[in-house]
């Protein structure tokens, strides 16, 4: 497990900072987690499953595929690299 910082979770997902915080205060993505007196991260795994799920969520994904094999795939593609 790894705790990954704000500026991480915006490259990796495409969103504002603001759209980071509104989607958090909406229920649409993971919590952020104090890690110090004035610091807070992520679980990358918790970020990695809500991107996962948004893949699965797009009309052109194969409906047959269930998200653990979308999970499975899309690690596989981190470990790769």
């Amino acid at each position: 497990m790894k705790f990954i910082r704000r500026k991480e979770v915006e490259n990796r997902t495409g969103l504002s900072r603001s759209s980071i915080y509104k989607r958090m205060s909406d229920g649409t993505f993971p919590k952020q987690q104090k890690i110090g007196q004035r610091a807070v991260a992520w679980v990358e795994d918790d970020v990695d499953k809500w991107m996962c799920s948004c893949i699965s969520e797009n009309s052109y994904f194969d409906e047959k595929l269930n998200p653990i094999n979308v999970e499975s795939n899309f690690q596989h593609k981190l470990n790769r690299n």
